[in-house]
């Protein structure tokens, strides 16, 4: 009979942006490089990664949906509405010629 040692690991803290935070990035929308970014993923949920990745392809303005997702099985390919308070930031970068939502290198 062999022995196994279970090594517990302390739990992520998960902290959200605080409702401060979160209003001093919506004042420097447009003058802070990436606050569009990070303000699109509060409000979608998206991991930077995804979000990242996410091809214009899968935002369907019309439906106002995003489609992406990579960690899980139960996360890929998964649809998020579009909230009514980013719409204009997806909007502002959206554009059919390219290939995804955000090409920065």
């Amino acid at each position: 009979m062999s022995a196994f040692h279970y090594i517990l690991l302390p739990e992520k803290e998960i902290v959200p942006f605080t409702a401060e935070e979160i209003s001093l990035l919506w004042e420097n929308v447009n003058k802070v490089p990436f606050v569009n970014m990070i303000l699109i993923e509060i409000y979608s949920g998206w991991r930077p990664q995804e979000l990242a990745t996410l091809k214009t392809a899968d935002i369907d303005l019309e439906a106002n949906t995003m489609k992406s997702g990579m960690k899980t099985e139960a996360g890929k390919n998964r649809i998020v509405p579009i909230h009514p308070i980013i719409r204009p930031l997806i909007e502002q970068c959206y554009s059919s010629n390219k290939e995804y939502l955000f090409n920065d290198e």
